[in-house]
């Protein structure tokens, strides 16, 4: 029984170091703007003609890779990408609900005063709690929470959660700090896992990229254009495969 320990040991022994190194990271990192650019907007269908036209709206809400930072422009961020990647037939009413610093309890508030529709959502959310300390039983329950009340108010068919990255290979970060957050971000997404398991809307989304110079932003901890095209492209083929198997 000491493997199950020796992290929280480990934490212990390394708090001083941990929270002088989380404080240089904060003080260090340039604080990176959000991407400028609209929030919502409509792609026309395909083709429609002589039928009703189809509607699927999709709505992105999260944190600060959600909303861009990293990049310039909402084109080259999240929404932009998956947008220029979903190559389906019906039209597509999009917007974006996200914001710099958010952990996941802040992500879903921003909900409060929304009471729109969407078919799909995906959700960015874990490193602000992995970095803020948010107790894994906390975890579960805001993840319950949210996918709850996506279905129920907002009618929402499928939500993909984009797994948190793993912070142990960030490049901003140093050691053993780093070690520490890719430990955490590894039992939230354990957590996760966990919830999308048994939810029957959720679906945990795994974006693979590789975590050098050319796909990360200038900051070192944020997604670059690279990066975001990659995880654009993967959420616009999730998207895609859920559309295509719903239809009779």
């Amino acid at each position: 029984m000491q493997v199950p320990l020796l992290h929280p040991t480990l934490s212990i022994l390394l708090l001083p170091v941990l929270m002088y190194q989380g404080q240089q990271v904060r003080k260090n990192i340039p604080r990176l703007p959000e991407a400028d650019g609209a929030r919502s907007g409509r792609l026309a269908a395909k083709s429609s003609a002589g039928e009703q036209e189809a509607v699927l709206r999709i709505l992105v809400l999260g944190d600060s890779a959600a909303a861009g930072v990293g990049v310039e422009s909402q084109q080259q961020a999240l929404i932009g990408q998956l947008c220029s990647h979903l190559h389906i037939e019906p039209a597509v009413e999009w917007q974006l609900m996200a914001h710099n610093g958010l952990n996941l309890e802040q992500i879903t508030q921003q909900l409060d005063d929304c009471d729109q529709q969407f078919d799909v959502v995906v959700v960015s959310a874990g490193v602000n709690d992995a970095t803020g300390r948010t107790r894994r039983y906390q975890f579960l329950c805001q993840l319950q929470a949210l996918s709850d009340r996506l279905k129920r108010q907002h009618g929402v068919q499928q939500i993909f959660y984009t797994a948190v990255p793993p912070m142990q290979v960030f490049p901003a970060l140093p050691q053993p700090l780093r070690w520490y957050l890719g430990q955490r971000a590894k039992r939230l997404n354990s957590i996760l896992k966990v919830h999308c398991d048994k939810c029957d809307i959720a679906t945990m989304m795994v974006v693979d990229f590789p975590f050098s110079p050319e796909y990360m932003a200038s900051d070192g901890f944020h997604p670059g254009a690279n990066g975001y095209q990659l995880w654009g492209g993967r959420t616009a083929a999730l998207i895609k495969e859920w559309w295509q198997g719903r239809k009779p």
